[in-house]
């Protein structure tokens, strides 16, 4: 029998659990016996070694004891047996008048009224940490409980939200002050202490000695999730004849979560590969890639590996390879693969899949979540949701496991989805980690057992890289693995990645100065650069992949812009043309549409979600790797959009002037797959780019378009425009691999020469960068969560709100540093005066929505994927407010009753796709996208 069991009749009429609706409860004695043995089973089946090793590293850093592995394991079931102790409390109790007067029948004391606000300030998870405080100070005779904290914060925390110094007092009336409280949850951390098989000596240990605050952050999500599948009332219903083990037993297997991914990647790297991806014949493995995998193989702790190296170089398929050894050798149960955008979240989540059939053993199962805010339309996710075999069951007919990769249905959400084993997502799901919000130690939980990998960290601004070098601390500190992607870095951005995660780690202030020295000096390209001490930057030999493109700069001018544009494909060709802003792309394409007809496309961010997918889909069908219909002739008007998202190869391209960096990135896209040049015009079998987007005059500083000043600030400009004119003069282009890095490093270089005739534009922009960049890391730190104390301290005040919890875009929107947006689903009203789909989708095309009954939810599902974002301007102050309640006017009773409409602006146009909206004209054109134009255009 459980020694909660044994309790008494008093203890055990404390509730824990009720359900109004059959006024069933569930008593408090239960509750905790059920979540220790979910915890038994959890800790050893479900949590990934190198979870477990947090702990276990604090135990045996402290303790020099080879028993910290069963220490660990003893200690999380004591306190997830524990950890709603403050349920014994009258604030809790009194909650249900019924269960609160049965307890006053057994000698039960409650103050005569209690208000929500005092119950609120009061709650039973700050009650469960004060008291256990107090009970071992109590039991041990301690001086000070400063190191007991260490272990009672995990109590308080596991509603998400740690308590702040001084919150509470353990002798409040709403704790219970009285004699019979107190000796209630006495009882309950004996039994508790009891069923963990933790011993006295071992306790007073642990209250001596204290928990790092990494062992507090994978404890405290530990207990929050052992709670949550023993609160499931479909796994753990209140009535039972069973006992608590077979409860945990059965609900666990019901629930079927897949053990963590135990790789077993070949000693062999050339092996690795070859059984891994589908190379080409004869194909060898790029010195990139085998310097990645030297580096995982010698790492003897865990760091941070930073590749740089071209696109194509196949950094994607070393850090796979990489994370593969390092998983095997540090003990992760999966990997977490962040992006920049959705569109290439969603083409890494393909890939991540080929590579993950070949790495999961057949007979094993494995979780895999797409994690960002489209998640739900993309079809190939929603496919693995429902699993592809039948269930597996043992001898009491219990299901216990399904093999084959999945989206399991628990391990979805906001909060749950990061404890699946495989995450694809967006950048936020890692730049979250460092942003104060509720239950934050789940996605810590959730990396501690994972590789993360970020692929083209470049895309990280410098408000971003805020909340990912926090993020990168806390990565140190946990012990997790991390692989970073970029086609290139600046020098002082490469080392301030590397010693935020060595300072999160915990390294000397010495050893984190050389690893930041070698980094920022470190020369060649490709480059690989890592937080192991032992292991110094490492250039590599380029592939023979060597790109030479030429350069050309053109001043502004719309119309020279279009004649060269035109000139360029006279004989045919595949053109690109990037601008910074969505206003100049449909500016460029309405003036190149006459001539070429359908030979032009235009794609930015400013389409109807659906149509932007079909375009981006087409393209790459056109353009993409392996295309077999690529077209004679095509010019592609874009924004950013093909920086970084798009696997698609041009003859030649039209740019905008944009920081060195990401002029580079934008060049990668040039001849980047590997066609014979005869497939080619002859004008282009050299790459070829045209930068633009300025005017410039002789022995004056250039003037950039507006827009492009906006994005990207003068200064850094101005930098990439000296360093570039400067590398003309000697040459007629770029070769990559040979000029990138040192091109990006003297772009960025504090003492870079100021050219002649540009010092008081250069100066001015130089000091509006400082400011800038002080006001933006100062409003980035306000979000921040606290930085990982290498001291034993608890997590007191921890990630508290400072303002109400966001939602997830708004959350996302704070790491990103965006101004608010509008995003709104669009439907069409007919002369009738219904309301329908649009006519052109392929599925569910002019379809009415506004019936009265329903709206079918595949109907529904069709209509939420029809979204567009009005222009940021749109949705600030008063303007935005006007705005969001006009369309919200529109909404309808079965709009709302939609799971996938609810909570989406309907943005309904007319018959002509027009709208007015608080004197603005909004215009839905098919090949433009969304145009705003001011007043009526009556």
């Amino acid at each position: 029998m459980s020694p909660f069991y044994r309790l008494g009749a008093t203890v055990s009429e404390v509730w824990a659990k009720s359900d109004r609706e059959t006024d069933a409860w569930m008593p408090l004695v239960q509750h905790c016996a059920d979540t220790a043995e979910v915890a038994r089973i959890y800790w050893n089946d479900h949590m990934a070694p190198s979870s477990r090793h947090v702990v276990e590293r604090c135990l045996s850093e402290s303790s020099n004891s080879g028993v910290a592995e069963g220490l660990a394991h003893r200690l999380a079931i004591f306190l997830a047996a524990s950890h709603d102790i403050g349920k014994a409390s009258p604030a809790f109790a009194v909650q249900v008048p019924a269960l609160a007067d049965r307890m006053r029948q057994v000698g039960f004391t409650f103050p005569t009224t209690v208000t929500d606000s005092e119950r609120r300030s009061m709650p039973h998870s700050t009650v469960s940490y004060l008291h256990l405080e107090n009970w071992l100070k109590r039991k041990f005779d301690l001086r000070t409980t400063a190191r007991a904290k260490t272990l009672a914060i995990i109590l308080g925390g596991h509603h998400g939200v740690y308590p702040s110094q001084g919150q509470g007092d353990i002798r409040s009336r709403l704790a219970g002050p009285d004699q019979i409280w107190i000796d209630t949850r006495d009882a309950l951390l004996d039994a508790a202490l009891k069923t963990s098989g933790l011993s006295e000596d071992e306790l007073r240990w642990l209250a001596t000695e204290g928990l790092d605050q990494p062992s507090q952050l994978v404890l405290t999500a530990f207990v929050i999730v052992c709670d949550w599948i023993a609160s499931n009332a479909d796994f753990f219903p209140y009535v039972t004849d069973l006992t608590p083990e077979q409860r945990a037993r059965r609900a666990l297997m019901e629930l079927s979560l897949p053990e963590p991914w135990h790789p077993v990647p070949p000693d062999n790297d050339i092996r690795l590969f070859e059984e891994r991806f589908d190379l080409p014949e004869n194909a060898d493995i790029r010195p990139a890639q085998r310097a990645a995998m030297r580096i995982a193989r010698e790492m003897s702790r865990p760091g941070l590996i930073i590749i740089e190296a071209p696109t194509g170089e196949g950094k994607t398929e070393a850090a796979f390879s990489a994370a593969e050894i390092l998983a095997a050798k540090f003990g992760c149960g999966g990997a977490l693969i962040a992006l920049p955008t959705q569109a290439t979240s969603n083409a890494m989540f393909t890939r991540a899949q080929h590579w993950l059939q070949k790495s999961v053993p057949n007979t094993d199962a494995a979780s895999i979540a797409l994690c960002h805010g489209k998640a739900q339309f993309n079809d190939e996710f929603q496919r693995l949701r429902e699993p592809k075999i039948t269930s597996v069951h043992d001898e009491d007919g219990y299901r216990v496991s399904q093999s084959g990769l999945r989206a399991h249905w628990w391990l979805s959400g906001r909060k749950k989805a990061a404890l699946a084993d495989f995450v694809v997502g967006t950048i936020d799901q890692v730049l979250l980690s460092a942003l104060t919000s509720r239950h934050l130690m789940l996605r810590h939980l959730g990396m501690a057992g994972k590789v993360v990998i970020l692929d083209e960290v470049h895309a990280a601004d410098q408000y971003m890289s805020v909340y990912l070098d926090r993020a990168l601390e806390w990565l140190g500190a946990l012990g997790v693995p991390v692989i970073a992607l970029s086609a290139t870095l600046p020098p002082a951005r490469r080392a301030e990645m590397l010693s935020a995660y060595q300072n999160g780690r915990g390294d000397q202030r010495d050893d984190r100065e050389h690893t930041a020295e070698m980094a920022r000096e470190a020369a060649g390209y490709p480059l690989l650069t890592t937080t192991d001490l032992a292991s110094p930057p490492r250039p590599t030999p380029p592939s023979e992949r060597t790109r030479a493109t030429r350069v050309t700069m053109l001043d502004e001018d719309p119309q020279s812009l279009t004649a060269q544009i035109l000139e360029s494909v006279e004989e045919g060709g595949c053109v690109a043309v990037i601008h910074n802003t969505v206003d100049r792309a449909q500016q460029t394409y309405r003036l190149l549409k006459p001539a070429l007809g359908g030979d032009v496309v235009l794609l930015h961010s400013r389409f109807i979600a659906t149509d932007r997918l079909a375009k981006e889909g087409h393209l790459v069908e056109l353009l993409g790797p392996g295309g077999s219909h690529r077209p004679k002739r095509l010019v592609v008007v874009s924004t950013q959009v093909l920086e970084q998202s798009l696997d698609l190869d041009f003859d030649a391209m039209f740019t905008d002037m944009a920081p060195i960096d990401a002029l580079i990135q934008r060049m990668g896209r040039l001849h980047r797959h590997d066609r014979p040049p005869e497939t080619r015009p002859v004008a282009m079998r050299e790459a070829r780019v045209t930068i633009t987007g300025f005017a410039h005059r002789d022995g004056a500083a250039p003037e950039f378009v507006e827009g492009s000043q906006r994005v990207y600030g003068q200064s850094l400009l101005l930098r990439s425009m000296a360093v570039l004119e400067s590398h003309l003069a000697k040459h007629k282009g770029l070769t990559s691999p040979d000029d990138v890095a040192p091109l990006v490093r003297e772009a960025y270089d504090p003492g870079l020469s100021v050219p002649v005739g540009w010092e008081d534009k250069w100066t001015a922009a130089e000091m509006k960068a400082e400011l800038d960049l002080k006001d933006l890391r100062k409003r980035a730190k306000q979000g921040c969560v606290e930085p990982p104390s290498h001291a034993k301290a608890p997590l007191l005040g921890w990630a508290v709100l400072q303002a109400p919890e966001k939602d997830e875009e708004s959350a996302i929107q704070a790491v990103r540093d965006t101004a608010n947006t509008i995003e709104a689903v669009v439907v069409v009203r007919g002369r009738d005066g219904r309301i329908r789909s649009l006519p052109w989708l392929d599925e569910y095309g002019n379809e009415q929505i506004d019936l009265g009954t329903q709206i079918r939810p595949s109907l529904a599902r069709a209509v939420a994927r029809c979204t567009v974002k009005l222009p940021s301007w749109m949705a600030q102050g008063s303007l935005g407010d006007r705005i969001v309640s006009a369309l919200e006017e529109d909404g309808f009773a079965t709009w709302q009753e939609s799971p996938w409409l609810k909570g989406e602006l309907p943005l309904i146009l007319d018959e002509d796709l027009t709208r007015e909206l608080d004197n603005y004209t909004l215009l839905h054109d098919h090949e433009l996208g969304l145009l705003v134009t001011k007043g009526s255009q009556e």
